[in-house]
């Protein structure tokens, strides 16, 4: 079984998953994970971080054999990114004496 790697992330992989529809096996991997490499490898802020990810690597369909992408956060599954970034920032601004929301 040769699997399609999402390049520069092996930190974040998972396993692989069966699809069945498609009889194909892919790469998983951990969604906030990739976040934090970019963050920390590319010294990309949450926000460019998160963009970059959504628009060259999630959203990226290779064929079949795309690699899948979790999202554990539960704060992820239930409010769009943007969401996620002003409580992100709220919390910053409170940890740093400033008001929050």
């Amino acid at each position: 079984m040769k699997l399609l790697m999402a390049d520069g992330f092996q930190e974040a992989y998972l396993g692989t998953a069966d699809i069945l529809q498609t009889k194909t096996t892919v790469a998983v991997y951990d969604a906030d994970k990739c976040i934090q490499i970019l963050q920390d490898r590319d010294g990309m802020n949450l926000e460019e971080a998160v963009t970059f990810f959504d628009f060259n690597v999630k959203d990226a369909y290779v064929g079949e054999q795309t690699p899948i992408f979790v999202e554990k956060d539960i704060l992820y599954m239930q409010k769009p990114y943007g969401e996620v970034l002003d409580a992100v920032r709220c919390l910053e601004n409170e940890g740093n004496g400033v008001g929050g929301h």
